[in-house]
């Protein structure tokens, strides 16, 4: 029985054994990258606001990504809700500016906002502006008189809630959550996560390849005379050609002055743009002062420091309230399970099999050991014949000698015994 189900079994649990491996990778991939959700058999990303959030509401945080405050239950806002408030990057909470920053203060609690209503403080120059550069990378805040530095450095245009509006040439923006969320081929407004374009920026052309094409260099927007808007770090020379004339600089004044350098480095009297030191999303004069802080850093403007400086954030943003409704990450679990499971089918199969090899072994060596010794002898008693088992001695099959069992011995005198 137990080789007749071993060997008819085995098939079936080779194909659930593989059916298993062949599950396994796809729910390996449900690990996704950060600010994404596993939904539909596919990673969807969260809103900009969100580093984790739940798998029916992109907006539903359960983690606030940097730069943003837990608000109210798994609600994260870009701003505090108090112009006498500032963000605290450091812990994600929103704390009261000091009392001689009548005007609100920025990233700190004693770095005080000088600006008047009308005006922007400007974090890229370290004053304040009547207006903020268009595509400079910022929300336009008139309440706090401010330019906020979006979350998304691919970012050049975001709104009050921080999601992005426009991102940089040839990065798709998802609408729904305000990300900029891949670098698209060139010309290419939006593509799949594969890179297969789906619409070309405005102007150029999609070809029968899937591709974009424009006739000029360096375009972000293309027309059929010349390029309508060049691209981020080039600025159009006397002849409508796109030229870049001063290294990291993202917009241009003019052909030959920058207007705001790229996040991480400083105008020189609008010639030069050189790099801040590390966590600095933007510095003034000199590359250790700080003016605003790159996402996981936080503002320190402590006596001892001779600038404001961007210090790698400490705390953790607080938890949030916990939502019965979010389902647990299982992912891990059924891997683990399924790792198992493989394992245990494969030591059940052995076994099977090892029982069954064993059985049969058994059974040969049986029919063996009785073909060679076990025979059927006739008894030759008046004339009559009777069969009884009988036990041949060693040296082969002999038809002189027979043996009856031991309790005949005593119920027929007439038997021949032959000596051993």
């Amino acid at each position: 029985m137990y080789s007749s189900f071993a060997f008819k079994g085995l098939p079936m649990l080779i194909g659930v054994t593989i059916l298993c491996i062949s599950i396994l990778p796809s729910q390996a991939g449900t690990y996704c990258y950060a600010h994404q959700y596993y939904s539909g058999g596919r990673c969807e990303e969260c809103d900009s606001t969100c580093d984790e959030c739940t798998y029916y509401r992109p907006g539903n945080c359960y983690n606030c990504t940097d730069g943003y405050f837990n608000s109210s239950y798994h609600t994260c806002l870009f701003t505090c809700p108090s112009t006498s408030q500032f963000l605290n990057f450091n812990d994600q909470t929103c704390v009261f500016c000091a009392s001689w920053c009548p005007r609100g203060c920025i990233e700190a609690q004693d770095n005080c906002n000088l600006c008047y209503s009308g005006e922007y403080y400007r974090p890229d120059l370290g004053n304040c502006n009547s207006t903020c550069p268009q595509y400079g990378g910022f929300y336009a805040s008139s309440s706090e008189r401010r330019c906020i530095p979006c979350r998304d450095p691919n970012c050049l245009r975001c709104k009050i809630d921080g999601n992005c509006v426009e991102c940089k040439s040839f990065w798709n923006l998802n609408g729904t959550t305000g990300r900029c969320s891949r670098k698209c081929p060139t010309g290419c407004k939006f593509c799949t996560e594969y890179g297969v374009c789906t619409q070309c920026e405005s102007g150029w052309n999609m070809t029968s390849s899937g591709t974009c094409s424009c006739p000029y260099s360096y375009c972000r927007e293309c027309n059929s005379t010349a390029c309508a808007r060049c691209q981020e770090g080039y600025v159009k020379d006397a002849s409508g050609a796109c030229r870049a004339s001063i290294s990291n600089c993202r917009q241009y004044n003019s052909s030959t002055t920058c207007e705001i350098c790229e996040p991480g480095y400083y105008l020189w009297y609008g010639k030069y743009c050189y790099s801040c030191s590390t966590g600095c999303r933007h510095c003034v004069s000199t590359s250790d002062n700080c003016t605003a802080c790159e996402n996981g850093y936080y503002l320190n403007t402590t006596y001892y420091t001779r600038y404001p400086t961007c210090l790698l954030k400490t705390s953790k943003s607080p938890t949030p309230t916990p939502d019965p409704y979010r389902p647990s990450s299982n992912s891990g679990w059924i891997i683990v399970l399924l790792i198992g499971g493989v394992m245990v089918i494969l030591i059940i199969a052995s076994v099977l099999v090892a029982q069954a090899k064993k059985k049969k072994l058994a059974a040969t060596a049986q029919l063996d050991e009785s073909g060679a010794s076990a025979v059927v002898y006739t008894q030759i008693n008046n004339n009559a014949t009777s069969a009884y088992p009988a036990f041949q001695q060693p040296g082969g099959y002999s038809t002189q000698q027979i043996f009856y069992p031991a309790d005949q011995k005593d119920r027929d005198s007439n038997f021949y015994f032959p000596s051993h």
